[in-house]
């Protein structure tokens, strides 16, 4: 079995990782419940090519109360996607993939959890410590750097050098 992480994305009312495992794409969602105020709800999906479309199949369901549980069971629904295959899943499978121990040094390192937005720290290292994600800040500050070291910084050189050539000239 081949698997690897595509993408995760999080913001402040979801949490969305997709996943390749051998040739099928799996997608595991984490939103605030539309049904019900103060729950949660993670959800994966598989997205298997019909004949002449794409159709999505549902394989899990997850609900919590707090964005501290959703977010331990989007994780969960995730590394079980890492470890089997999605037609051996069970219940004891969901408890042992449940990174427990993780979110309790987190949270008793003051990894501050947000109860209203997924969108935490705790959220984010959550994340990173358990699947590799890496939060869009830090995302955002290299690809700027990058930006900065191999684009910007020639730009100006050539735009000082063009008016030094300028007053050069005159």
């Amino acid at each position: 079995m081949t698997t690897q992480i595509i993408t995760t994305h999080l913001t402040d009312k979801s949490i969305l990782t997709e996943v390749a495992v051998d040739d099928e794409i799996f997608n595991v969602f984490t939103t605030f419940s539309a049904n019900e105020k103060g729950k949660y709800t993670t959800f994966c999906k598989v997205y298997m090519a019909d004949a002449m479309t794409w159709s999505t199949r549902h394989i899990w369901h997850a609900s919590s109360t707090d964005t501290v549980n959703a977010a331990l069971d989007h994780v969960t629904v995730t590394k079980m996607l890492l470890n089997k295959k999605h037609t051996e899943w069970n219940s004891e499978l969901f408890y042992i993939n449940r990174p427990f121990e993780k979110a309790e040094k987190l949270i008793f390192k003051d990894y501050a959890s947000d109860k209203n937005s997924f969108n935490s720290r705790f959220t984010e290292k959550l994340l990173e410590e358990s699947i590799g994600y890496e939060s869009s800040d830090k995302a955002k500050s290299s690809f700027i750097n990058k930006i900065k070291k191999y684009i910007a910084a020639p730009i100006a050189v050539l735009i000082m050098f063009s008016l030094y050539s300028m007053i050069a000239v005159e």
